[in-house]
């Protein structure tokens, strides 16, 4: 076939299973495929997924017997691959793509509300996925009751009024309005958190907080936290604005 111009996308699924004997030239069948016009799901190509099906199950059911249940390093791993490779073969739909899920949900500890297929749609390699945030309404007014507008009200309660050197006496901005809002789910950056989180939580059980070791930052008395994930106060989670 010659060489293949391929995109950065396909560049990443081609390196990914360099080596991996079938999956590798599968991929690069795909590829071809794809930059011909053709997909799947047309007359000529679907003779080909109940075979990729097949091996999609092959490859779960390998990765079931070798993932535990608890991960402690890399044994996660199994799993993302039979995911990724369910993802690059076309056959997220299948059943035991479901229970794969559901087993690398719980090993990883991820929350139940993230979207581990668009994870593996977007980003399989890292596990990342980005989500805007519903109901800005473009920027000019969040709608009552979405998280956009819990977020524009907990930016109503907590901005302050900074006069810095450069404004010189001059107008400085009132109110701050959401214009956009991204959710980010990164598993790499997610299971960090929690191991660092369970840590702090290990340090406070064996010595307790006293004094001004105790912080309540003016975001958690916002009555916006109603409509925003609950938080672990035992080890003083918060909602905080970062910015530059």
């Amino acid at each position: 076939t010659g060489k293949m111009a391929l995109d950065e996308d396909d560049f990443k699924r081609v390196n990914f299973f360099a080596g991996a004997g079938p999956m590798e030239t599968t991929v690069r069948l795909l590829t071809l495929l794809e930059q011909a016009g053709s997909t799947m799901k047309s007359s000529t190509c679907r003779v080909l997924q109940p075979v990729f099906d097949e091996a999609a199950r092959k490859r779960i059911a390998w990765a079931h017997k070798t993932a535990p249940s608890n991960s402690t390093g890399s044994e996660h791993r199994p799993l993302h691959y039979a995911l990724f490779c369910a993802h690059v073969l076309r056959a997220l739909s299948l059943f035991e793509v479901d229970q794969a899920i559901r087993k690398y949900r719980e090993i990883r500890g991820l929350p139940k509300e993230w979207d581990i297929l668009a994870m593996i749609d977007q980003n399989g390699c890292r596990m990342l996925a980005k989500k805007p945030l519903r109901g800005t309404m473009m920027g000019v007014a969040p709608v009552p009751g979405t998280e956009a507008y819990f977020l524009q009200q907990l930016l109503d309660e907590t901005f302050k009024e900074v006069y810095t050197r450069d404004r010189r006496g001059g107008q400085v901005p009132q109110r701050l309005v959401l214009v956009a809002a991204t959710y980010i789910q990164n598993e790499l950056n997610w299971v960090e958190y929690v191991k660092r989180r369970e840590e702090i939580r290990a340090e406070i059980h064996a010595e307790p907080l006293t004094g001004t070791e105790l912080c309540r930052p003016t975001t958690m008395d916002s009555a916006a936290l109603k409509g925003l994930d609950s938080l672990d106060q035992e080890v003083q989670e918060a909602w905080m604005w970062h910015g530059t």
